[in-house]
Parts: C-alpha cells; structure tokens; sequence
C-alpha cells in the first residue's frame, strides 16, 4: 500500500515538474513584417513584431547598422500593437526596451526608425534571429524604392515586384525563416 502511494506520489510530482518547466518556457520571436522606404540621403523603417511567451517581462536588443555608411538612428518609436508608448534605453549600436507577454497569447511590438545613409546601401540586420534558435514562423519585407534609383541587388531575392508613378516596389515573403544574411539593398541614380 505504501509502495503504490509513493509511485503516485512520484508520478504526480514528474507531472507537476513538466507543467511548470512548460510555464516557464522563454519567449519565442515568431514573425516579422518589414516596411522600408528608401528615400534620397535616408531610409525609413517599419518594423511589426510578434512574440509568444508564458506571463513574462523581458528585456530586447533591437539592433541598428551604425558605422561610418550608417549613421545612428533619428525619430525611433516603439509602441504596443495599441500604440502606447514603450520606453527604451539607447545604447552605441541600438536600443533596449521591456515587453510583456502573457500565456498562450502573442504580443504585438512595432518598432519605427528613421536612419541617415551616406551611400546608395541600406542594411537592415536580420543575422541577429539566429540568437533566438527558433526560426520565423513568417516574415515578410517590402521594400519601396524611389523610381530614380536603379536597384542594383537586393541580399534576398525577392517574390515579385510593382511599381506606380513614383516607387519601384520589392515583396519577400518567407515562411519558416531563419536567416544567414542581412537585408542589404544597393541601388544606383538612373542617368539622364
């Protein structure tokens, strides 16, 4: 009687163990979506972000390309899918901010930054989801660039494009994505 007490016992404690290594799974970066306008002299970035977690707060690095082609970025905002504020800390090569996320629900960050280029490159830094050993469930990335600029290459090919009056514009869409390069576009002026 002990004995078949002490397994149930034992059985219910590896059960309780397994729930709460479940609950305290870290967070999982899941999707992208990636709005870049190229611009004369700049580029704007809008960047969608979806996280799925267990009731934790945690803290990310948001990386930028800052070097002698890419200055530091200027007008950034971080916001909840509600568009509420979210605070962050700068640092040398990008910003630090606190999400919240609760079980079993995804949580929305939207990232917007504006970045002054001194060449016909925009990088955007794409490497760094390796760090989180999951790849993207999706990404997806549209690219706007102005009709003047001839497109020279784009890092990852992209799925199709479309143009109007006054852009050319570049759709990647990518499903279980880890990626092993950045997103680097190079254009040239058209010549008269």
């Amino acid at each position: 009687m002990i004995k078949q007490g002490t397994i149930r016992f034992l059985f219910l404690l590896s059960i309780t163990i397994s729930f709460n290594t479940t609950i305290s799974q870290p967070i999982h970066f899941t999707n992208e979506t990636i709005e870049i306008k190229i611009y004369d002299g700049y580029a704007i970035i809008n960047g969608s972000y979806t996280f799925v977690g267990n009731n934790k707060v945690t803290t990310l690095f948001y990386p930028f390309p800052v070097n002698q082609y890419y200055a530091y970025p200027d007008s950034i905002f971080v916001t909840d899918l509600n568009n509420k504020e979210i605070r962050y800390t700068k640092s040398s090569s990008g910003i630090y901010f606190s999400i919240s996320t609760l079980p079993d629900s995804e949580t929305v960050i939207k990232v917007s930054y504006k970045q002054r280029l001194t060449s016909d490159e925009m990088k955007y830094i794409l490497i760094t989801t390796q760090q989180w050993k999951h790849p993207l469930r999706k990404a997806e990335y549209i690219i706007s660039l102005p009709a003047e600029f001839e497109l020279q290459n784009i890092s990852i090919a992209p799925d199709r494009s479309d143009s109007d009056s006054t852009h050319n514009i570049y759709y990647i869409t990518k499903e279980n994505f880890m990626p092993d390069t950045d997103l680097i576009v190079t254009w040239a002026r058209r010549k008269e």
